[in-house]
């Protein structure tokens, strides 16, 4: 079954991306399966830092980009609209030539927030980024708190966690998700 809410085509994704960053740094949508997304980006003089390498900040553009698409077409557009609120990568290996490709899958899709985690991997199939990105519905108006601890990410929009039960929680996700953060929501 289908995650996403929007019956947006690939060639839909590259129309509304014309004149746009996306446009510009030469992204391209290759699939849009139930649950995921994949695209591509060239590994070129748009996108390479003076060194040579893939700049991490066209890396986060595409990791971003594909995390916006993801949580726009999973929301009903007519209600609610998306917004990142906050984008991490952790750089595991350069690139030098030609293109990285982007996966991006869910990892909560809740009513308010939602998390999603994005890797981009080289022609090779190794993992280059693994990156996580977090958007939320503006039409709530909720703010949401902060909490890092360890590089962990948990999210619950039903309860506010104390530093004892982050820490306790933290330790028995470290073997099941490896990196990830901690982000709670305070119902207000």
């Amino acid at each position: 079954m289908s995650i996403w809410k929007c019956n947006d085509t690939i060639e839909d994704l590259k129309e509304k991306s014309k004149n746009t960053l996306v446009e510009n740094i030469g992204i391209e949508y290759l699939e849009i399966s139930e649950n995921y997304i994949k695209a591509r980006m060239p590994v070129d003089e748009r996108t390479r830092q003076p060194y040579g390498i893939l700049h991490g900040g066209a890396s986060l553009a595409f990791a971003e980009t594909l995390g916006s698409v993801a949580a726009r077409l999973s929301i009903d557009n007519e209600q609610k609209r998306c917004v990142g609120i906050e984008i991490n990568a952790n750089h595991l290996r350069s690139v030098h030539e030609g293109f990285v490709y982007g996966t991006v899958k869910p990892i909560n899709i809740g009513r308010t927030l939602h998390v999603w985690e994005i890797t981009i991997n080289d022609e090779e199939n190794r993992k280059s980024i693994s990156s996580l990105s977090l958007s939320y519905d503006t039409s709530t108006g909720r703010l949401l708190g902060d909490i890092a601890l360890n590089n962990y990410f948990i999210t619950d929009n039903s309860k506010v966690y104390t530093a004892p039960e982050l820490e306790t929680i933290a330790i028995g996700l470290d073997d099941i998700f490896g990196t990830i953060n901690v982000k709670v929501s305070s119902e207000e």
